[in-house]
């Protein structure tokens, strides 16, 4: 039978593990989340044998865009048995997808990992917050149309935007410079988009130069 969530597993460890790791390759998900589950509640507490569990459960949250409850099992690994890169660089992860950003910004001047590996956190931090802004702009501009009152807030979250897609393009062109091989395309061709719109045509070609440089075949 199927054991419910935080009840004890009787099925086999090893092999509910093996089974999640066959789903992960899948993409499902789902069947990844409960066969860990299984292994995770199991009689035998596998979980002193292999820990890394509590980081491969927050992995699958984090897929399941369940970011908040990845936090807490991240936490209990590091609390149990210290930090390392994976579980660093996992927590930054979910913080980021969940929008806890200032908790992000502190924890990432505390883990160690190398300033090119900060990188892509800090870029992925600074789209979190445009992205916020650029919402809050549109339900501004949409609260003025439907009351016609006078913009209030608009030019201030404006120029706060700018601000930020300056500091974003900086970030990037330091993140080809630094570790070119490495850039998000997706990040990338988002902020050149980005670009467009605002006509800065030179920038685009500078950074696609750039990406280019160290993607050749």
């Amino acid at each position: 039978s199927v054991e419910r969530e935080g009840e004890n597993s009787s099925a086999n460890p090893i092999l509910c593990i093996y089974l999640a790791r066959e789903m992960n390759e899948l993409g499902l998900y789902g069947y990844e989340q409960r066969f860990l589950i299984k292994a995770i509640s199991n009689q035998l507490n596998i979980l002193y044998d292999k820990p890394t569990l509590f980081l491969d459960y927050a992995e699958v949250l984090l897929q399941l865009r369940k970011p908040v409850l990845a936090v807490g099992f991240i936490n209990t690994y590091i609390t149990r048995y210290e930090a390392n890169p994976r579980s660093q660089k996992l927590k930054m992860q979910v913080l980021i997808t969940a929008g806890l950003l200032d908790e992000a910004e502190d924890y990432l001047n505390t883990i160690t990992v190398s300033p090119s590996e900060k990188i892509p956190f800090k870029y992925s931090i600074l789209s979190k917050k445009i992205q916020t802004l650029l919402l809050s702009r549109m339900n501004e501009e949409l609260g003025i149309a439907a009351s016609q009152e006078i913009p209030s807030e608009i030019d201030s979250i404006s120029e706060e935007i700018t601000n930020l897609r300056k500091e974003q393009l900086s970030l990037m062109q330091e993140w080809l410079n630094e570790d070119g091989a490495g850039v998000s395309s997706q990040d990338l061709m988002t902020l050149c988009g980005s670009l467009i719109r605002e006509k800065q045509i030179d920038r685009v070609k500078e950074l696609i130069d750039s990406y280019l440089i160290h993607h050749e075949q």
